[in-house]
């Protein structure tokens, strides 16, 4: 193996590409894959608190996020 296939994500087997110089930072995952498994509560569909969680993209009602929280 060389290249993307020594780096494939522990999670979903896909070669990390974009973020590969943060493979190991992210325990050998995407960073979506170690959001998901490691950060991310509940339903994946909705989004969490975290302002860069994956699902806000199509989430029309997120909850706040800990910024907004502070200024509230």
């Amino acid at each position: 193996m060389t290249g993307d296939e020594d780096r494939a994500c522990r999670r979903c087997r896909r070669p990390v590409i974009v973020n590969a110089a943060q493979y190991e930072v992210f325990e050998r995952m995407h960073w979506s894959c170690f959001h998901y498994e490691f950060e991310h509560d509940g339903d994946p569909d909705a989004a969490c608190e975290d302002p860069s969680c994956p699902a806000r993209a199509f989430d029309p009602s997120p909850p706040p996020t800990w910024t907004q929280r502070l200024d509230g």
